[in-house]
């Protein structure tokens, strides 16, 4: 294998500007839904980027369905975080205040006088100054349930999507991924673990939530035989079913460049997001990003990963010892519905907008699959807002027999 990859690996910048040239670029689903967690600026320089590939970026089906599943999900995720931010600035202005208390009113009797009121009355300021700034910055965010960019760039009429596997080709994967992963031959034997026995439906086929990747997989190899092109994928999946280290770099695991050069006779590179804006430079004339969009880029992807994608500005683990009282319970539960009957409104008005398309002018693909996920996820969402009103109803009716 060292031999063939030898061959198949570029020596020279000539060499993989002329793959670029040649190649069919492939995004993960990772990077599509990470646009969602950028400032304005870098989010709009990666979507321009985006439509200058134009229609050599092709989005294969798994790519779609998951984006097109997992993208409400990552738009809560963004409102969830912001008002987590305002929760722990509250608490924290909160446990300031406790301290002044506890800790000045021990040396009461000290001759310095000390005006404990207005001291906490100054950290009433600072915090709600504070709140201020970070309700400003976030007026200025685009409001994705209403308009989204990221969505109506990855529409584009120029777009180019995979089909959907037949169930016949699908159970073969499925059989197939049960020996590979018994070998951790890659790629998605790692997803194992944490995906084994979850699943998506679409139409009338299931999608084995393990096995994702060696779909995707699959997919990027049918499609590079078809167009006998070269692939350059952009993921920001950095498990050691994907990559392996080479002198302190994450780089393409060998048995995917030996199989996809096996299966094609033709090379594949893969990037991270970073690591494909840094070469945009060197290998196109016109795909160009500012170095603090890279920055970005990379402070995002780390903190997300090393967080879960979830974080908080503060630690506030102690306060989740306190129960809730149910006046509280109560509100965070209309506070949900609220969310939730937005989502709805949000899907049934795409729902009729594509209706109103007339069938030539539909992306095959891609209209197709956002129906049938929007669909999906309205029924998901009305049997959450029928459990969250039985909840509600059960706490009122607590709160009256009182």
């Amino acid at each position: 294998m060292e031999d063939l990859l030898k061959i198949l690996l570029p020596k020279s910048e000539e060499e993989i500007k002329n793959i670029w040239d040649k190649a069919i670029f492939v995004t993960d689903t990772n990077v599509l839904l990470s646009l969602y967690k950028y400032t304005n600026s870098t989010r709009g320089q990666l979507l321009k980027i985006l439509d200058k590939i134009g229609d050599k970026l092709w989005i294969p089906h798994q790519v779609a369905l998951e984006f097109l599943y997992n993208r409400s999900i990552k738009i809560h995720e963004q409102e969830e975080d912001y008002k987590n931010h305002l929760a722990a600035i509250e608490k924290a202005k909160d446990k300031a205040k406790k301290e002044i208390d506890d800790n000045l009113n021990q040396i009461k009797k000290s001759f310095r006088k000390f005006d404990t009121e207005q001291i906490k009355t100054r950290i009433d300021t600072f915090f709600e100054e504070l709140k201020k700034e970070i309700e400003e910055d976030n007026s200025e965010n685009p409001n994705f349930y209403e308009k989204d960019e990221v969505l109506e760039t990855f529409k584009r009429e120029y777009r180019v999507f995979g089909g959907s596997y037949s169930k016949e080709r699908l159970d073969e994967i499925y059989s197939e991924g049960e020996e590979r992963y018994k070998s951790n031959i890659p790629p998605g034997y790692a997803d194992l673990k944490d995906k084994q026995g979850e699943f998506k439906i679409y139409g009338n086929t299931t999608i084995k939530n393990e096995y994702g990747d060696l779909i995707l997989w699959n997919q990027i190899i049918d499609k590079a035989i078809i167009e006998k092109k070269p692939v350059v994928f952009i993921s920001d999946d950095v498990k050691e079913d994907w990559r392996e280290k080479n002198k302190g770099m994450k780089v393409p695991r060998k048995e995917l460049i030996n199989e996809f050069f096996e299966k094609t006779k033709q090379q594949f590179l893969m990037y991270t997001t970073e690591s494909f804006l840094k070469h945009t430079t060197k290998y196109s004339d016109d795909w160009h990003v500012n170095s603090d969009v890279i920055e970005e880029v990379h402070e995002t992807i780390k903190n997300y990963k090393f967080n879960n994608g979830h974080f908080n500005i503060i630690d506030i683990d102690e306060f989740k010892s306190v129960k809730e009282s149910k006046e509280v319970q109560l509100g965070k539960l209309i506070l949900e519905l609220g969310s939730l009957e937005g989502q709805i409104k949000d899907y049934n008005t795409q729902l009729i907008e594509h209706d109103k398309i007339e069938s030539e002018d539909r992306n095959k693909y891609a209209i197709e699959l956002e129906d049938d996920i929007i669909e999906f996820s309205l029924y998901e969402l009305q049997k959450k807002k029928k459990k969250i009103l039985n909840e509600i109803n059960i706490l009122l009716k607590e709160e009256k027999s009182k």
